[in-house]
């Protein structure tokens, strides 16, 4: 099949999707800020006492919050979360979710199994490394782990 077909056909669940950093809304903004950096993660999924996701945090929140001073940090993570986020199940095409990603303008979708919890993070990096693999020619014109060697020269 082409990349047409499986953009239309395979799950979600073949995308390589990180496991969430998961936070309840009454997390304060600090528990966010320090899980995301110790995740190395660019976003929480803020879910609700039953487990479902309420909505994400992401690290352009914080930037936009900074500006504004640091009071932020010592409140509820719920009062910060994105209006416009956007889950999609595992079992859901390709396709949906680069609908999700364009319609909502995100970096990051939250994956959710049948029952509605978070099961995973998808971000436009999966999905790229995803279509690359078509069109490796075009997209790796380079040996992305060679080393420039300082006995070598680059130019005059």
């Amino acid at each position: 099949m082409g990349l047409r077909d499986d953009l239309l056909n395979e799950p979600v669940s073949s995308l390589p999707f990180r496991e969430p950093i998961r936070l309840p809304l009454t997390a304060p903004v600090r528990a966010a800020v320090a899980a995301m950096r110790e995740g190395g993660e660019g976003c929480v999924v803020v879910t609700n006492d039953h487990g479902t996701p309420e909505g994400n945090f992401t690290e352009h929140q914080i930037a936009g919050l900074v500006a504004r001073g640091g009071a932020f940090l010592d409140e509820p993570i719920s009062r910060h979360i994105r209006d416009a986020w956007a889950k999609v199940r595992h079992s859901e095409p390709i396709t949906n979710l680069i609908h999700k990603l364009q319609d909502y303008g995100l970096r990051y979708v939250t994956v959710v199994d049948d029952a509605g919890k978070a099961i995973g993070v998808l971000g436009q990096k999966a999905l790229m490394d995803f279509i690359s693999e078509y069109f490796p020619l075009q997209v790796k014109t380079q040996d992305m782990e060679a080393k420039v060697s300082l006995e070598k020269r680059e130019g005059a």
